[in-house]
């Protein structure tokens, strides 16, 4: 149990990755509402925007111990919600395009639900296979920004490389993603 203090993001990090449930408690209780708000100007439903902060939480609990390179614990969970509220923009997305193609309706589409999830996952094969063939360099700043939420003068600074460097790094890992979704896409839209 944690004294009545106040303790500062970077300390209540530090408590969480050695696994302290009293400074979760207080990260939840300092972040939360806050978060809600948040995510429901951008959702404006508030279900969604109640299940995504409870979801960011969740992650910073499962994923206490990767969070060792995080520098702001604030970035950080504003950085999982917007990443979270942009998987229901795109899954609002492909719902709707995929209902628009294939001309059904709700009931038909509730009957092809196994077919959605499969290109769904195939979609997520192929995001992760293409991450997995980037240079080590690339991958590495990719993930470090994708994963750890890292600014570009943080990655920098960690790699011991120019923020352009960085910058250019990530432009072309973005490029190449781009570029096999498209490719999936066209795939799909031809099939």
């Amino acid at each position: 149990m944690l004294g009545k203090r106040i303790y500062t993001d970077e300390e209540l990090l530090l408590l969480i990755i050695d696994n302290n449930s009293s400074a979760f408690e207080l990260i939840f209780n300092k972040f939360s509402e806050e978060l809600l708000r948040y995510v429901y100007r951008k959702l404006k439903n508030k279900e969604e925007a109640q299940d995504i902060v409870q979801d960011v939480f969740v992650s910073l609990f499962k994923n206490r111990d990767k969070l060792v390179g995080v520098q702001n614990l604030s970035s950080y969970l504003y950085r999982s919600a917007l990443n979270k509220v942009f998987d229901v923009f795109k899954h609002k997305y492909v719902v709707n395009e995929y209902i628009a193609l294939q001309g059904n309706s709700e009931g038909q589409y509730a009957a092809e639900g196994t077919d959605f999830f499969i290109r769904e996952q195939l979609l997520k094969k192929i995001i992760d296979s293409s991450i997995e063939k980037m240079p080590p360099k690339m991958k590495e700043i990719f993930l470090l920004k994708k994963y750890e939420y890292l600014s570009t003068r943080q990655i920098a600074e960690k790699l011991g490389v120019s923020e352009l460097t960085v910058s250019t790094q990530l432009k072309r890992a973005t490029k190449i993603l781009r570029l096999n979704i498209d490719k999936f896409i066209l795939l799909y839209l031809l099939m």
